[in-house]
């Protein structure tokens, strides 16, 4: 089949046009401090589908913890925040942690013996890697009450996190 140089150009064109559309619309899914963060649908170890967006103004700060069942830091972070959690949930935080490229079977088995109150979620092929910029884990993220980023680190101290939290929880109340 042979095209014009004009109808040649027309595709050329269609496709440049398509290409930088997308990256565009791309771009705005990276997660940055102060903006909004990415969207995102997971499901929880039953199934059942959690998508961030639908809690938006529901908490005064949401705490994201994007883990994985092989780190120990991540571990004990999870430990440290399932003993913390009654108090951040009365000062209106939530939790969302995510386990990250593991099987929801591998994660039941320690959510399991842990047992916390908070959500835990899978995102087992890591569909956030790219738009929560995850390079390592455990990957720490806060969002305001209208899911605007407050505040990310990659930390391997469950100290820190509290501290992150603390600062979020006084910023709250003003």
């Amino acid at each position: 089949m042979c095209f014009s140089k004009t109808k040649q150009m027309q595709i050329l064109l269609l496709i440049l046009y398509c290409f930088i559309a997308f990256s565009v619309q791309a771009g705005e899914m990276i997660i940055e401090k102060g903006k909004k963060a990415p969207d995102f649908t997971l499901p929880d170890l039953k199934g059942k589908e959690f998508k961030l967006s639908n809690h938006s103004g529901e908490y005064k700060a949401t705490l994201i913890v994007i883990w994985g069942v092989w780190c120990p830091y991540c571990r004990a972070i999870m430990v440290a925040l399932k003993k913390d959690y009654s108090r951040l949930k009365a000062a209106g935080v939530e939790i969302v942690s995510i386990s990250i490229r593991e099987s929801p079977k591998k994660v039941s088995m320690f959510i399991n013996k842990l047992a916390p109150d908070f959500i835990v979620l899978t995102d087992e092929w890591g569909d956030l890697k790219d738009p929560y910029q995850i390079k390592d884990v455990p990957r720490i993220v806060i969002l305001d009450r209208d899911q605007n980023v407050d505040s990310m680190a990659i930390t391997t101290s469950a100290k820190t996190v509290k501290s992150m939290v603390e600062k979020v929880m006084i910023e709250a109340k003003e």
